[in-house]
């Protein structure tokens, strides 16, 4: 699902132009972004049942607070992109945290698997 998204912005690079394939492109922007969600969620809840199994529900709010918090930090840095009239960078700045993302997951399954 972060390949998809990451492929999606991508495309929304050069499909900005574009009214057709920009509708697209943010059109396979929303499904992968959304589609990343469960799956993120199922995994932190496997984590906590097998880790500390008394505050699963502790993790699940805390992941969903960490979603709105990565949120709160795109749109922020969206909207100097955008207040700067640099529009254009704006999936420069999506894959920059979905790098970001892709990175903590991969952090977090190695620390699982030690």
């Amino acid at each position: 699902m972060f390949g998809g998204l990451a492929i999606a912005l991508l495309f929304l690079i050069f499909a900005m132009n574009s009214h057709y394939l920009g509708l697209i492109a943010v059109l396979l922007l929303g499904i992968f972004a959304f589609m990343n969600v469960p799956g993120l969620q199922l995994y932190m809840l496997q984590l906590s049942e097998n880790y500390t199994p008394e505050d699963v529900s502790l993790a699940s709010s805390l992941n969903i607070s960490a979603f709105n918090i990565g949120i709160m930090f795109g749109s922020t840095m969206g909207g100097q992109a955008a207040s700067a009239n640099l529009l254009y960078l704006t999936p420069l700045i999506g894959i920059i945290m979905l790098v970001v993302g892709i990175s903590l997951t991969f952090i977090l399954k190695f620390k699982e698997q030690r």
